[in-house]
């Protein structure tokens, strides 16, 4: 993403959290890093299935959080016959919201085990 900025609207990021390995480790780093910069609000960017989940990440970790998904999948405008028909693509989107649907589940299980928290 910090490349992107760079490069796309020639902006420098000017915090970069790179020591997260998931969503909710990265919703709450982000949290320490802004800590006392006055930001008040973010922009979550993620994939549009993931958001919801990612939204409550952020929020959790005491950030007020605003969507701005991308990566919207299925079809664009009118319905036709062939959008039925079983492709590759269509398991991919299967197999991602259902990870999604899992992991919005499994949150509040995992939310009550000890050290769930990154650093502690």
């Amino acid at each position: 993403m910090a490349d992107a900025l760079r490069r796309e609207f020639r902006v420098d990021p000017r915090w970069l959290e790179g020591a997260s390995r998931n969503t909710h480790e990265n919703a709450f780093f982000t949290a320490q890093h802004l800590q006392g910069s006055g930001v008040e609000r973010v922009l979550v960017v993620t994939h549009a299935m993931h958001m919801p989940r990612a939204l409550g990440r952020f929020e959790a970790a005491g950030l007020a959080a605003d969507p701005a998904p991308t990566g919207f999948r299925g079809p664009a405008g009118e319905w036709r016959l062939r959008d039925f028909v079983p492709t590759v693509d269509a398991l991919e989107t299967s197999r991602f919201a259902l990870r999604e649907w899992l992991a919005r589940a499994a949150r509040p299980l995992r939310d009550r085990l000890p050290g769930d928290r990154p650093g502690a």
